[in-house]
């Protein structure tokens, strides 16, 4: 993905409301500053894993921004309404998708979301780049993903 006049297929899969909101906003300010025509909200997103494997098998994304513990199915508002059951129903299963991810793109950018560290995650698949949802730099660590990307250093 190095022509910026390609609007490129961007998934977010994030399971929690401020991370998600993060990502979002990020993908939002800085995807249209990289790549002409790409339009405020036009990505898919998904908070469970069912809902983002559904999208993963129905269509090939150019960027996807993965979470790696999250619930299986649809837990509605749970995580404003009991977190110790939204806890409870996390998994370790995101990173479960990077294979179909890239069957349907080999070519695919996945960037891995997750809080749990680098020894942890490397047995679940290779991501591309690490984006630290938290981090109150996130604008500026997505551009530079996005340069690298650009440049042909994937």
């Amino acid at each position: 993905m190095t022509n910026t006049t390609n609007t490129p297929r961007v998934l977010v899969v994030e399971d929690q409301k401020y991370p998600l909101e993060a990502i979002q906003g990020a993908v939002n300010r800085v995807f249209p500053q990289n790549y002409s025509g790409f339009a405020k909200n036009g990505f898919d997103s998904a908070k469970f894993y069912d809902g983002a494997k559904h999208l993963v098998d129905g269509s090939s994304y150019d960027f996807v921004f993965l979470d790696h513990r999250m619930p299986r199915t649809d837990v509605g508002d749970l995580e404003e309404t009991d977190m110790d059951a939204f806890s409870g129903s996390l998994e370790g299963i995101g990173y479960g998708l990077i294979s179909a991810i890239r069957g349907k793109n080999p070519n695919a950018v996945v960037i891995g979301t997750s809080s749990m560290d680098d020894g942890e995650l490397r047995r679940y698949g290779t991501l591309d780049f690490k984006l630290d949802k938290s981090s109150s730099g996130i604008f500026d660590d997505l551009r530079a993903i996005l340069a690298k990307v650009r440049g042909g250093s994937k």
